[in-house]
């Protein structure tokens, strides 16, 4: 599904049509913040503040980490993975794990309309593209959360509706009488 979406780069606005994950890219000169009406804006500044702040991180963080760190951000750690260990490695690392719980957390709030700024910020070049991967994981739980929902309603109204079968012998056998 997509949308039209307001951009704002400056004082000007524009129009663009944005697919669920859409990646929009500033052209070099383009020094204004770049902001997108009704979307929830989450950069360095906002993960910082969240990380400085949180008490405890959302249960699907840890993977999400290892996919842009992969296994050697073990090694950074000096304890167990938790928030009062991170504030105490570097900002890179404090950045990514304050952007995705943040994001996380929105998600399960149902606020979906998240607008990524710079997330490479502070990142050495050689993560900066796991990123994307990490990005589409967390899309990917958002749908299978949405699967599990729909799912359970599903169930749900089949308990409240049961449909009976009954054999009917004058019937064809391959579409047999359907009852309520």
């Amino acid at each position: 599904m997509s949308e039209n979406i307001t951009v704002k780069i400056g004082e000007d606005r524009h129009e663009i049509r944005a697919a669920p994950m859409t990646v929009i890219l500033p052209n070099f000169n383009v020094v204004e913040k770049i902001e997108v009406e009704k979307y929830v804006p989450i950069g360095m500044e906002e993960s910082l503040y969240h990380i400085d702040r949180v008490k405890v991180f959302h249960k699907d963080l840890f993977s999400v980490v290892k996919i842009v760190f992969g296994e050697r951000f073990l090694n950074d750690l000096h304890g167990p993975f938790n928030p009062d260990v991170i504030r105490q490695v570097g900002n890179g690392m404090k950045h990514v794990c304050g952007r995705f719980d943040l994001l996380l957390k929105l998600q399960d709030k149902g606020i979906t309309a998240i607008h990524h700024r710079y997330p490479e910020a502070g990142l050495h070049p050689g993560v900066q593209g796991n990123l994307v991967d990490a990005l589409l994981y967390v899309e990917h739980l958002q749908q299978l959360k949405q699967q599990q929902e729909m799912l359970k309603k599903l169930e749900a109204f089949d308990a409240a509706n049961p449909i009976a079968v009954e054999p009917d012998p004058n019937a064809n056998p391959l579409f047999p009488k359907v009852t309520k």
